[in-house]
Parts: structure tokens; sequence; C-alpha cells
């Protein structure tokens, strides 16, 4: 990217300044470079969003300013849209119905199903007394690598000897031009069920190595043929840690120590980086991305049942599963300072044994208050819907008078938009953990794991499962204490 775009608009909360931030809008779409049935629907969903906090947000002849924050990212564009008014809970807004429109012509909720269908993303995080904020991010429409194999843009996988004696090549970071390399070989590795989207798209691989978020390292050929891809991966909600993965490799090469060699790489970057930890999300369909990672010093401290859509595996053979269960599995690189968390009694022992697998064990503290002095307080959420996975995560930033009752509120509007898991993550350092988890547990949501990191970043992760079940025989572990800590996440599992 050569130019970055960035503007801000204050409107004020009536239905009249609509068109004023519509305009903006669509100024500044163009100027990034969405064609115009894009930029039309980027204006649709800002529309809807604006109506709905006008009308839920303020009381009747209040005047107050919104505040729109439009800039250019790395895949296209993010919107941020501020406001202190009255708190509203989106888990309210009505709920679309096809069969309501058909049958009724109620439309009501149409405009909410609208944004999540147009927009890559739509989240929203209470700020308590800050306010709400609500984020839409539009990607681009870059062609996928499918697009340029159809189109001739991108030639098909060399073709290999069948043996390779000596095979030689050399790691290294990606360079731009190799974009369409690394999405060529992901889609002969996995057509398209690899649940990272972006990896089919050269150009969006491309700028999320130049803006930081990606670190892609390759495995060359002497030809330059590209065998093999990972990377680190940067996530705002991580804290300090990076997520190792994007791994694939050409099937005629597997078993040949390749991804041994990028991760070597990878974790030498990582170290040089002074991240806290990195962590892997492996499948259980088959264990080898486990053995990898234990392989690297990782350790499993999480199980998070049917996370994605199956996998297909070029060349693996795997058991029928009706949706993919991730084992996390993580390893610290420079050990943080003494932490103390807040686990819940019940879950205490296995916590303890979760950090000690890890190689440091915080100091576990017992909670010396009690929620009256929560009264008169918001709760802070982050709603983080993803429609790629079918999955929504709820993120407690701040606990508050009703927090049981917000978290609810949300879980029921998640289920309603048939996200087959939800998962909760609750901050271990605060000491209110420890007291609301029973409480979380009586809605459905039971144990996932930890996910950990440091000071102020190591979350207890619990899961929900809506209507489905999961038959944990099906898991295909390698470690002896991932069998432990499934068998006790299924123990947790109410269903």
């Amino acid at each position: 990217m050569k130019t970055i775009h960035h503007s801000k608009l204050i409107i004020q909360n009536n239905i009249e300044s609509l068109p004023e931030a519509e305009a903006c809008v669509n100024s500044i779409a163009e100027l990034i470079g969405f064609n115009s049935h894009d930029n039309k629907q980027i204006q649709l969903a800002l529309e809807e969003v604006l109506t709905n906090i006008i009308k839920h947000s303020f009381a009747p002849g209040q005047l107050e300013d919104i505040n729109i924050d439009f800039q250019q990212v790395s895949l296209g564009m993010k919107i941020s849209i501020r406001v202190r008014g009255i708190p509203f809970n989106p888990a309210l807004f009505p709920v679309y119905s096809r069969k309501e429109l058909k049958e009724r012509y109620n439309d009501r909720g149409l405009g909410t199903f609208l944004i999540r269908e147009i927009m890559d993303e739509c989240s929203y995080i209470n700020h308590g007394h800050e306010g709400m904020e609500v984020i839409l991010s539009k990607h681009l429409p870059f062609k996928s690598i499918e697009d340029l194999i159809i189109a001739g843009g991108a030639e098909k996988l060399p073709e290999f000897p069948e043996t390779h004696p000596k095979l030689q090549y050399s790691i290294g970071p990606m360079q731009a031009e190799e974009a369409v390399d690394i999405s060529r070989l992901a889609y002969y590795a996995y057509g398209y069920t690899y649940p990272y989207e972006n990896i089919y798209y050269p150009d969006r691989v491309a700028r999320l190595n130049e803006d930081g978020t990606l670190c892609s390292y390759l495995a060359r050929m002497e030809d330059g043929s590209i065998i093999g891809h990972s990377a680190l991966i940067r996530n705002s909600l991580s804290g300090n840690n990076l997520e190792i993965g994007i791994a694939f490799s050409n099937p005629e090469f597997r078993g040949m120590g390749i991804m041994n060699r990028l991760w070597e790489a990878l974790i030498i970057k990582a170290k040089a980086d002074k991240v806290c930890g990195i962590y892997a999300m492996t499948v259980t369909t088959h264990p080898y991305s486990q053995k990898a990672a234990h392989h690297f010093g990782m350790k499993d401290c999480a199980l998070l049942v049917s996370k994605v859509p199956i996998l297909k595996f070029n060349n693996i053979e795997e058991k029928e599963h009706a949706r993919e269960s991730i084992m996390i599995a993580y390893r610290i690189l420079n050990t943080p300072k003494q932490l103390r968390i807040y686990p819940p009694e019940r879950h205490r022992h296995i916590i303890s044994r979760i950090y000690e697998k890890l190689g440091f064990l915080p100091k576990i503290m017992t909670p010396e208050l009690n929620k009256d002095k929560l009264k008169g307080m918001q709760t802070k959420l982050a709603l983080k819907p993803d429609t790629a996975f079918i999955t929504a995560e709820i993120q407690l930033i701040q606990y508050g008078e009703h927090t049981v009752k917000n978290v609810n509120e949300n879980l029921k509007q998640f289920c309603i938009e048939r996200y087959e898991t939800i998962y909760l993550s609750l901050i271990l350092e605060d000491p209110y953990t420890a007291l609301f988890t029973p409480e979380f547990e009586d809605l459905g949501f039971f144990f996932a794991g930890v996910h950990p990191g440091d000071e102020g970043n190591n979350h207890l992760v619990l899961q929900y499962l809506n209507n489905q079940t999961v038959d944990y025989s099906l898991l295909e572990l390698d470690d002896e204490f991932g069998k432990e800590l499934a068998d006790y996440v299924k123990k947790c599992d109410p269903k």
C-alpha cells in the first residue's frame, strides 16, 4: 500500500445526518479502490448500523455526537463508530426470519442480517462509561488463486520426480512477488478447505506480510520453486504472543522435514522479537500437527471443540467428523514475571496442571471480595462472530452488575443466528473470574482450557455447543496430557 487513507467524521444523532455519512464513506471507498457494487454495500451497512444506534442509544430529543473513523487497512477498509449514549445490547435487536418475511411480510431484523452478510467483520465492544463501539470491516475484492488459475494468471505446481535422494532447498522470509506461489501451494495442498481464507488471495498475503500481521517463511528449491510455507500470525487479542501455523507443503514432499526447518526458523524469529510465547492451533482429525507442535516444545493447554468446518488433507486418511476440534499447544519463550491468577475452585487442579506442563506456575489466588462491589458497574464485552468458522467469541473485558445477564443475552442471540460453538474468554488475573465461572457454567458453558500469556493476557476459555454433540472418541490425540485434558473437557461437557 502506497497511500493510507484515514478520515474522521462527527455527525449528530439524527436520521437527517445519514446522507453525510454515506457521502463520506462513498468517497473514501472509491479512494481505497472498492468497485461501485461493494461501495453501495458498504454504504448500506453503515446506514443500517447508524440507524440502529440512533434508535436504540438515545432518549427522545437527546442531542449527541456520533464519531465515525474511516481507515484504510491492509485488506480494505475498517470503520469504527463510537457513541456515548444509553447502553444498547445488540443481542436484543430483532432477529430476521425468512419465514416471517415470506408469510407475514415482517422484515424485522433484516438490517442486522444484511450487515453481517455484507461486511467481513461486524463486532460490538461495550466500553462501559466510555460508550459503545461498533467495528465494521470490508475486504477489497482481490482475486483468489482459483480465479488466477482459471484466467491463466498462475501456473499449476511444477512436477517433480517421485524420489528425492538429495533434496536441496533453503529457508527464508517471503518476498512480495512470491505471494501468488504461496496461494497456489495452499490450493493444491488443501483444495479450498483451509480455514485461513486470506491465504487463497495473493494480494492479501502480500499486504498482511507488509503490515506485520503475517511473517511468512518459505522453503525454496534451487530453481526458486516453493515447496513449503508457514508463518507467524499476530493477533491483537493475544497480547505478546504469536501463533505459528498456516503450515502446508507440496504433497510430494511431505515427511521430508520441511516443516521442521520452517518452524525452527520461525521460532528463532519469534525469540528475536522478544515475544512472550508461541502457540499452534493443531487439528485433532489426525495427530501430525500435534506431533509437530510437541516436537518444538509446545504443550497442550486447551481443547476447542467443534471449532472449524472439517478440513480435507490431500494424501492423509482421516475418520469422518462433523466438525474439526482444535487443540491449542503453547510454548513459553520469555518467562513472564510472577503472575497471580484466580481460577475457579472447580478447575483449580487442571489449570495448575496446565501451567505446570508449560514450565511456569503462577501464584494461585483466592478472591477476597464479593459481587456487591459491582453494583452500578457496567459490563464491558467484545463480541467476535466468525462467519467463516460459524463460531462466535464473547470476550469479557470488565465485570459489572449484570454480567451474567449480558453474557446470556448475547449467547442466546448467537444461538438464534445458528453459530455452532460460542466461546467465552475470561481474564484469569481478574478475581471475579473465580466467582462468576460457576454461573456461566449454569448457562451451559463448559471448560475448554487456558490460553496463557504475559501479565493481563492469561485467559480461561469456556465453550458452549449450540444444539450439537461431540464424539470425543473420534479425537486423534498425540500426547498423554492432551488425552488427560480431553477427558477432563468431556467430563465437563453437560451434553
